[in-house]
């Protein structure tokens, strides 16, 4: 059951706030307090709070863990405008999905990834888990944190980061650390918020707004009331709005050479359709299209070198940033009762819809020989081509086809806290809830079948070898494939409570020991359909669920006035995996009142998913790989021992591609960790704070899936993971089911290491004309490798694009913020940075030999500059001016790209908007 879902609500929400505005804009407001320049409080006040990373309510803050608080004044300050975006762009994320990203994981997902570790980092809201995001996978890149893109940012209070593992408080996911985002709970009165966003060229507009209510305050009324609505649309924009990101070839210096590369999809492939005369001993492939014009090329491409024929650049049809719906909601509200308790309820919802020009019209292949007196016969003879060994290439240059994926992100939440006796308790019952669903056209060359454009046949239709234009009949009976539709959706669904306790015991040096209980009780349940029409590839649909009860308790020791150490323990029960206990020590010295010490050391763990663990009835295809069959003699007696169902022996076929086939494995263990954290803090005035710490991870029995370059290099080793192809899936690709492919599912392979430094700076200096601010944050890796399997070498990403492993850690990131505040305006200055690395290996022309060369060649770092200007035009108006990218940076060539509409760049750690102007309005009533 759906327990979330909601319509599209983001055009009346837009005209509401409008037609608000324009009612009320002479309204009586409500005095806001101005900000004060000249008494700067304390960079945090606590008064009996709970801090991420620690179970126990406490009057004073010992700061024993890495936690950085990122307040609603900071957000403000950078100009960032959601969830996705805020969390992000901290120095200390690396390796996270993007939008950008949509076609690569199936689905729209943005999360977070606290030192390159996404699977490690949680991601709470008030302290409480959220579903993961709903497209459960037995196999295959995992997604199992939290879409950040459907939660709100309107009302955050502010974003606490741990960077340090927690798993001794909140068990598995959180490896790598917390991201906790807490929300408002109370607010004055009406507020309605509208901003616009035009990057440069004007595609990709993006339209957003918010309606905010709240009435009572807790302390004064007894009772306060929340609702915030949010909604917004991001346009497309694709490659053709990038020329210099869509460029099929790309020529760059390298040692004093200059070189070329062709991405995957400048093809010979297109229409009109390209004729190919087969290489001979005596000559090479000839290629003819009509598409070649005196020595230009009419379809955008580029020329054939020494043919007369173009090759066709596909680039500019596909989308670099998808078409996006966003609408959130925020409810709560507390009541405090007559006992001193205070007992409160919360709604969040979130829904994402992305739109996507994902992937070109797969290509269709003739078979060599065409039909005397057919028109393709007759253009090979003029073009002086041997009808005989000459075949036709084509593929449709329509619009690219699409896939719309639709994510909805919920919870319900009730809660009860207050005071009793000596303890301060807080009990939590939730039910959280994420669905995803993917929509796209049906593709593969077999979708032309009716047309008769079946591969390795002869074709006798004069049309392709024609534009798809009006004039061509072709074009609308392709154009009307595109309506088969393939749908997969899933659903994971968590209820859970939550009890937590912490009191006093004693007192040591005139301070208290403090001790923490709780306990923790989820159901997590995934689902998973495939709704395809004829289900040969892709994971089938499948239920599973599971509980775990896990209790942990914390201790707080003042062993001197200036020393505290905090002691925790936690053991959790997985009803699939069984049980696993971890400790964590954390301790705080303050050398003199200026200068602290503090550090942490503890073990931690990772559960796999429900959906991990689960095996379906029979393995499936899921991805296909570059590489071929070596079909050395013991990959050859594999085969031979390998049966199809109608039992034939298998064959070893280099020649054919090669196709992985999945399950999940009932088999797997948690992933185990050990982490060490320690750091200096410098604090010689309340306007002044330096922190600096580091922190190391190591994950053993870590989840990964074998690599085929390693099940390949030792087959008798990984026997079992070779197969043969589902009958189905060979029939309907029109495919041999006695060729081989290789069996692969998750497993407890290898290790993981990472370690490095953050650092922060804040820095405030009052004048009598505002306040000046400097805040910097910043991580700088020092390590960061994997061991794929026992027994192999370590393998590194820092600074260099690793194949082994598919992705890249920069050495170093930072953002640096600074401005003025005054009480009617603040003008911020930001400076993003993210180093340079090495790029992956790749084959690249030398113009100057001919011949191609593997070379590894350095990216450039990326930076930009962004101003944020914020004033008050009436005491209930606020008029906010943003320019992002200033300069207008341009992203660095790179190759080291997993996304196939991107050829140019690393949309990870720069982007392709450039410069972005952005207008926003606030009213408060």
């Amino acid at each position: 059951m759906n327990y979330f879902s909601c319509r599209n609500w983001c055009s009346w929400l837009t005209t509401l706030s409008c037609l608000i505005l324009v009612a009320q804009g002479k309204a009586n407001a409500q005095q806001e307090m101005p900000i004060d320049v000249t008494s700067p409080s304390p960079f945090r006040q606590y008064d009996k709070v709970e801090i991420t990373g620690s179970s126990i309510v406490r009057k004073e803050q010992t700061q024993a863990l890495p936690v950085m608080v990122f307040s609603r004044e900071d957000i403000r300050r950078t100009g960032l405008k959601n969830m996705a975006e805020v969390v992000q762009a901290l120095p200390s994320m690396s390796n996270f999905v993007e939008p950008s990203q949509l076609g690569m994981i199936a689905g729209g997902y943005s999360n977070a990834a606290i030192h390159g570790l996404p699977a490690g980092t949680l991601v709470l809201v008030n302290g409480l888990r959220m579903a993961p995001f709903g497209r459960p996978t037995v196999v295959g890149p995992e997604r199992s944190s939290v879409d950040l893109q459907t939660l709100p940012l309107v009302d955050v209070e502010r974003i606490e980061v741990l960077t340090d593992g927690a798993s001794s408080l909140y068990g598995t996911d959180a490896i790598a650390g917390v991201v906790n985002i807490i929300l408002r709970s109370s607010r004055k009165d009406l507020e309605i918020r509208a901003d616009l966003s035009h990057p440069k060229g004007g595609r990709g507009q993006d339209v957003s707004s918010s309606l905010s209510w709240g009435h009572g305050q807790l302390e004064r009324d007894g009772y306060s009331f929340l609702l915030t609505l949010e909604a917004s649309h991001r346009h497309e924009l694709l490659g053709e709005d990038r020329p210099y990101a869509s460029q099929s070839r790309y020529t760059f210096d390298h040692q004093g050479q200059r070189y070329a590369v062709d991405g995957y999809l400048l093809t010979p492939y297109g229409s009109p359709a390209t004729l190919e005369q087969q290489a001979t001993a005596n000559s090479p492939a000839r290629y003819f299209n009509a598409a070649y014009q005196d020595g230009q090329c009419t379809n955008q491409g580029l020329p054939m070198p020494g043919q007369i024929a173009c090759l066709h650049n596909l680039y500019p049809t596909l989308g670099l940033y998808p078409d996006e719906n966003n609408q959130r909601l925020h409810a709560r509200a507390d009541v405090l009762m007559d006992n001193g308790l205070t007992v409160w309820g919360e709604l969040l919802w979130g829904h994402s819809q992305n739109n996507l020009a994902f992937w070109p019209w797969p290509r269709a292949t003739s078979a060599y020989g065409l039909q005397p007196g057919s028109a393709a016969y007759a253009q090979a003879e003029q073009a002086g081509l041997d009808p005989s060994i000459t075949r036709l290439l084509w593929r449709p240059e329509l619009p690219a086809l699409r896939q719309v994926s639709e994510q909805s992100n919920g919870r319900w939440s009730l809660g009860i806290k207050g005071e009793h006796g000596n303890w301060d308790h807080n009990s939590q019952l939730y039910l959280a809830q994420s669905t995803a669903k993917n929509f796209y056209a049906t593709a593969g060359s077999s979708l032309y079948n009716t047309l008769g454009l079946t591969s390795d046949t002869t074709w006798n239709s004069a049309n392709v070898l024609a534009p798809l234009d009006a004039n061509n009949p072709l074009t609308q009976t392709v154009a009307g494939l595109r309506q088969l539709p393939a749908e997969s959706s899933g659903t994971n669904t968590t209820y859970g409570l939550l009890l937590r306790g912490s009191r006093p015991l004693t007192s040591s040096e005139n301070r208290e020991i403090m001790l923490g209980l709780g306990l923790d009780w989820r159901q997590e349940q995934t689902r998973y359909q495939n709704e395809r029409a004829i289900q040969v590839a892709g994971q089938p649909g499948f239920q599973a669920s599971r509980q775990v009860l896990a209790s942990f308790t914390e201790l707080q020791v003042p062993v001197t006035r200036t020393w505290d150490v905090q002691l925790g323990l936690r053991t959790d029960h997985y009803e699939d995996l069984g049980q696993t206990t971890n400790a964590k020590m954390a301790s705080r010295w303050a050398i003199t009142p200026e200068w602290s010490l503090r550090g942490a050391i503890g073990s931690g763990f990772r559960a796999p998913s429900v959906a991990q663990t689960h095996s379906v009835e029979t393995p499936y295809v899921w991805s296909q790989v570059s590489q071929s069959l070596n079909c050395s003699p013991e990959q050859q007696a594999i085969a031979q021992s390998l049966r199809t169902s109608s039992g034939e022996t298998g064959i070893c076929n280099p020649n054919a591609p090669l196709y992985v086939l999945g399950n999940g494995n009932p088999h797997l263990k948690p992933e185990k960790s050990t982490q060490l954290t320690w750091g200096l803090a410098f604090v010689p005035h309340r306007n002044l704070r330096i922190a600096a710490d580091f922190w190391t991870v190591r994950i053993s029995d870590a989840l990964q899936i074998p690599s085929p370059t390693l099940i390949q290099a030792s087959p008798n080793q990984y026997a079992a993971n070779y197969t043969l192809l589902p009958t189905a899936f060979a029939q309907t690709y029109g495919l041999d089911p006695r060729n081989m492919g290789l069996l692969m599912s998750m497993q407890n392979l290898g290790t993981q290491d990472k370690a490095g430094i953050d650092m922060e700076t804040q820095w405030r200096l009052p004048t009598p004309w505002g306040l000046w601010h400097v805040q910097t944050q910043a991580t700088y890796l020092l390590k960061s490798r994997v061991q794929v399997s026992p027994g192999t070498p370590f393998v590194s990403d820092l600074g260099q694009y690793s194949e082994v492993i598919g992705t890249v850690s920069p050495r170093w990131r930072s953002r640096i913020v600074t401005g003025m505040t005054l009480p009617d305006w603040s003008l911020n200055l930001v400076w993003n940075y993210s180093a340079g690395y090495q790029d992956t290996i790749m084959g690249a022309l030398n113009l100057s030999s001919g011949v191609y060369e593997a070379l590894q060649r350095k990216v450039a770092p990326f930076s930009t500059w962004d101003v944020v200007f914020q004033t008050s035009l009436h005491r209930s108006v606020d008029l906010r001016a943003t320019v992002r990218n200033l300069l207008n940076q341009q992203a660095p060539l790179s190759f080291a790209s997993n996304v196939t509409s991107i050829f140019s760049a690393n949309t990870t750690y720069s982007n392709l908007w450039g410069r972005v102007v952005e207008l926003g309005l606030t009213a408060r009533f």
